[in-house]
């Protein structure tokens, strides 16, 4: 009778442990969960191939995978907000993001503000210019009205804030929110001329351009990206230990000949 008391005191035992163990597993599971960190990514999903919404209304594209490789790495979680180009800076000053990632160049002015990452992508600007009246290039802007995305790169180029590309003298600069919509007014005559974002405004070009327009001239070369954050965050850092991580993995060369194509 003894070992069947012991016997059945086991089995109490073991069933007990048994019934113990979805509770330990869900409170180390919630435990983990909420250790894990969640960061906020302001974007302008209208920036193909680097951001936009795909036919679900989903942010996708270049810059969207590799936050979110980099979020892996760190094992940290992404919430990401849409908004207008012009309007990321002041988001992140105003503590609504904490990280900016929208093919955003680390120039002089922004650094003032913000710190960047390391530069994960080199890009070209190009002209785009009508079949019928082509432009060919900056001479032949002077006087001209050059549509381009608010705030950017090309946006300096036109206004003559920035000479490093070459000289635009004299032109009538009409700003947009989105590159798609500065290709658009270029095709209803609002616009003699489209300066951007090669990848970008190619990618336009494929969807609404390629039959009343073309890329002319020489690309400008050498505009990088980089990943803002705000002043003095340790995020920078983290960021540039998971892109080297990336890199040296291959994982980063992945991502880029998904988006882009083979490396020239």
């Amino acid at each position: 009778m003894r070992r069947y008391g012991k016997s059945r005191a086991f089995i109490c035992f073991v069933m007990c442990m048994i019934m113990a163990l979805p509770v330990y597993f869900s409170s180390a599971v919630a435990v983990k969960a909420a250790e894990q960190q969640t960061i906020i990514v302001g974007t302008n999903a209208e920036y193909s191939p680097f951001e936009y919404l795909d036919d679900d209304g989903n942010i996708t594209g270049f810059d969207y995978d590799l936050l979110e490789a980099i979020a892996k790495e760190e094992n940290v979680k992404l919430v990401w907000k849409d908004m207008p180009f012009d309007s990321l800076m002041g988001s992140m000053e105003a503590g609504d993001v904490q990280v900016i990632a929208a093919g955003i160049g680390p120039t002089e002015d922004r650094k003032k503000s913000v710190d960047f990452s390391d530069v994960y992508y080199t890009g070209t600007q190009c002209i785009i210019s009508r079949k019928d009246n082509p432009i060919k290039d900056f001479e032949e802007m002077s006087g001209k009205t050059v549509a381009v995305l608010e705030g950017a790169q090309s946006d300096m180029i036109a206004s003559g804030e920035t000479t490093d590309y070459g000289e635009v003298k004299d032109a009538k600069v009409k700003r947009f929110k989105n590159a798609s919509s500065a290709v658009m007014e270029l095709k209803n005559g609002g616009a003699d001329a489209v300066i951007g974002d090669a990848p970008v405004v190619e990618y336009y070009m494929t969807k609404a351009g390629k039959d009343f327009a073309k890329t002319v001239g020489e690309r400008m070369e050498a505009e990088p990206y980089g990943i803002a954050v705000k002043k003095g965050s340790k995020l920078a850092g983290d960021l540039n230990k998971a892109l080297a991580e990336l890199k040296k993995s291959g994982e980063y060369d992945k991502l880029y000949t998904k988006w882009f194509g083979e490396k020239k």
